[in-house]
């Protein structure tokens, strides 16, 4: 194993308190990780609640930032998957083993072996040796470089844009996983989809997806509800203007008669 090289990081060392950045010591992959050299890593509503403290207690200082894309610079022992110069994106969601009961019954989420965890003893220590707690588990972004699991990166193509792929990391998975995976939602199903932020239009382009009508924006505000609409959105409804904004979502699911408007799509 190579020495610790030392990488700029964003750290925590008081909730509620602004972000100190300074040099730190990374320490170099291990067997089955790899060096990221950081191109863009988005601010996910998490590390805000955990900056605040609002995730609970953790060992200080620590470090956020798991929406990211960077470049590989350098691979551990036992890495096949991925080579220096290669762009991938890192995310807290490992890679399922394939051998464990979860995986092979199409549950890798739940995989046994490769757990996802988080708040955790990193990878990055302070120059006066303190180990720097990791909100995020296996990814920390907030720095220059990072050193991630091998089976928690995924190769991205060269011509997409660092700080769009970061976003594939956390925001798009989850609300376009919630419509895929969670909610399973099927043609002509009917969707509301209450907040329009980062999670929530990638729910929205998930029910665009699977063939979802009609789909609705709910926010309390008219330029979310705007950026919805070219995300994927049929119709809007604004729950601060609106006098009752639940009755006008039934409104716009079913016509007068009580039957589900996928059955006059337009």
């Amino acid at each position: 194993m190579g020495k610790p090289s030392r990488v700029k990081a964003a750290l925590c060392y008081e909730v509620g308190k602004p972000l100190v950045i300074e040099e730190v010591m990374l320490e170099p992959p291990g067997k089955n990780e790899v060096k990221i050299r950081l191109a863009a890593t988005a601010i996910c509503h998490s590390d805000i609640h955990s900056f605040k403290g609002e995730h609970g207690t953790v060992p200080l200082p620590a470090v956020g930032g798991h929406e990211i894309c960077g470049y590989v610079e350098e691979v551990g022992e036992g890495v096949t998957y991925v080579k220096p110069g290669d762009k991938v994106i890192g995310s807290i969601i490992p890679e399922g083993c394939g051998q464990c009961y979860y995986c092979k019954v199409g549950l890798s989420s739940q995989c046994t072996t490769n757990r996802l965890a988080l708040y955790t003893p990193g990878k990055y220590f302070t120059q006066d040796g303190r180990r720097v707690t990791q909100y995020a588990g296996a990814v920390a972004g907030f720095a220059e470089y990072a050193t991630i699991p091998e089976v928690n990166l995924v190769k991205v193509p060269d011509d997409l844009p660092e700080d769009r792929a970061c976003l594939l990391a956390c925001g798009v998975i989850s609300g376009f996983g919630a419509v895929l995976n969670r909610a399973k939602v099927t043609v002509g199903s009917s969707v509301a989809v209450v907040g329009c932020g980062g999670v929530g239009l990638n729910a929205i382009q998930g029910a665009l997806h699977v063939g979802a009508y009609p789909i609705i924006a709910v926010d309390v505000r008219d330029s979310k509800l705007e950026t919805a609409k070219r995300f994927g959105a049929s119709h809007a409804v604004n729950a601060k203007t609106e006098k009752d904004p639940v009755k006008k979502v039934y409104e716009i699911t079913y016509d007068a008669w009580g039957v589900p408007t996928f059955r006059r799509i337009p």
